[in-house]
């Protein structure tokens, strides 16, 4: 499939999660790209983002706007350089997350790369947070890209991130 069909069916996704969420219109996706860490991905038009700049180590950040079943859920995309085995990078991310609870872990693709995906619950100013975590390999660098949502948002915000996840591109 191409690219191009690929950035279409992913728009289709969020529009289509959009759709689900409650009773609202569907926004239209909106391609994100940092050439510098060589990633694309869309997020949903409605949701407000704040990118880094160049190199920085924080590429993305994504969050559910007030009002919405899905507030304060959120993605972030985080880059690092390196060229240490998948196994190292992602043996390092659950270390980080060993406190966790029901900590589910997972070989994927994201963007046509290998990774690794971590799902756990954790708790956040007293209320458990549902996150799915994913390391993903590139050329000598690594994505973190994270998806969390209150346990109460979890099934609402679940179809944003999953077409969020599959309109990834790694370049």
């Amino acid at each position: 499939m191409s690219n191009t069909r690929l950035s279409l069916a992913a728009a289709a996704a969020v529009a289509a999660a959009a759709l689900s969420c409650g009773g609202r219109e569907a926004p239209t996706a909106v391609p994100f790209a940092n050439d510098v860490w060589g990633i694309k991905l869309e997020y949903p038009a409605d949701w407000e983002a704040s990118a880094g700049e160049g190199a920085a180590a924080l590429i993305l950040e994504v969050r559910a706007p007030r009002g919405t079943k899905t507030a304060g859920a959120g993605v972030s995309v985080v880059g690092a350089l390196s060229g240490a085995p998948l196994e190292v990078a992602a043996s390092s991310l659950e270390r980080k997350i060993a406190g966790a609870r029901g900590v589910v872990a997972a070989d994927v693709a994201v963007g046509g790369r290998p990774g690794r995906a971590f799902e756990y619950w954790a708790t956040r100013d007293g209320e458990r947070v549902w996150t799915r975590a994913l390391v993903v390999r590139g050329n000598a660098r690594y994505y973190f890209i994270t998806f969390a949502a209150y346990e109460g948002q979890r099934e609402a915000a679940r179809p944003y991130f999953d077409a969020v996840e599959r309109s990834v591109e790694i370049y």
